[in-house]
């Protein structure tokens, strides 16, 4: 898809795939809660709990 020109049509097909809970903690640590927006954070959130994200 990247290599069509399609860079927002792809990042939006990766975004839904859920995030593993240790990658979806390191990116809240570095890059902060807005970067999240938009992610599959499902599973982040079953392993952490409801609301983790603002903690």
């Amino acid at each position: 898809m990247c290599d069509e020109g399609k860079e927002d049509e792809a990042m939006t097909l990766f975004k839904t795939i859920p995030m593993p809970p240790f990658l979806a903690k390191i990116t809240k640590e570095k890059l902060g809660v807005e970067y999240l927006d938009g992610w599959n954070l499902a599973e982040a959130e079953a392993k952490f709990g409801s609301g983790w994200l603002n903690r």
